[in-house]
């Protein structure tokens, strides 16, 4: 049996899933692809073949052995004219700063480098959690203190450790730990001097009067 072709005109909906496989009642089948590969799918619906890719910087002749990731490229964008690439490294960073009027990326980046500035590995480098605002990006993860990138100038940029607010009672930092124990757990010692001595946990069990009754 000869195979009928029918155009498609939109491919509005991209690639589909195999559970739409011969769902031609479905709006999304008549305007989807079953495999959409190299192709950027237009707001019109239609679909052009995506460009190809330039070399712009080579950031080392290391040979990755373990198989892990040793540059991690992330977005930063300051303003509509003032955008960079944030490319993480061991122990250092180097900031691409994009060119608004030719989207040239500036091949010479501001590096930062070393354990104080650039706590993290190559291990955790994937799992590094990144948050922008202004001319700030948060970095955290739960082996570092949380850092703080900061923008200083159009290629200036410093890193330093996140100061959480002070406790105004007590001036003690307001860092966002859990609290573990129960209402009511106290440490009590078993001397205020000497050496030798224990500390031992106590829960209060607070007595409740309702409705007459002790619960």
């Amino acid at each position: 049996m000869a195979k009928l072709k029918i155009p498609l005109h939109s491919f509005q909906y991209g690639e589909l899933s195999p559970s739409f496989t011969s769902r031609v009642d479905a709006a999304v089948y008549q305007a989807g692809g079953q495999k959409v590969r190299n192709f950027i799918i237009l707001n019109e619906g239609g679909v052009k073949k995506r460009p190809g890719g330039e070399f712009i910087y080579k950031f080392s002749d290391s040979v990755n052995t373990a198989n892990r990731l040793e540059v991690r490229a992330e977005p930063f964008t300051f303003s509509d004219d003032e955008e960079y690439i944030l490319c993480f490294k061991n122990n250092a960073l180097d900031i691409f700063f994009i060119n608004p009027s030719t989207g040239e990326v500036d091949t010479t980046p501001v590096t930062l480098s070393g354990a104080t500035d650039c706590p993290w590995t190559t291990e955790i480098i994937p799992n590094l959690t990144l948050a922008s605002s202004g001319d700030v990006t948060i970095i955290c993860h739960p082996t570092i203190a949380t850092r703080v990138l900061r923008r200083t100038g159009l290629k200036a940029f410093a890193s330093e450790v996140f100061t959480f607010d002070n406790n105004g009672s007590d001036g003690t930092p307001t860092h966002p730990y859990f609290k573990f124990q129960p209402p009511g757990m106290t440490l009590t010692p078993s001397a205020i001097t000497g050496t030798g001595v224990t500390v031992h946990l106590v829960e209060i069990i607070l007595l409740q009067i309702m409705l007459g009754r002790t619960c």
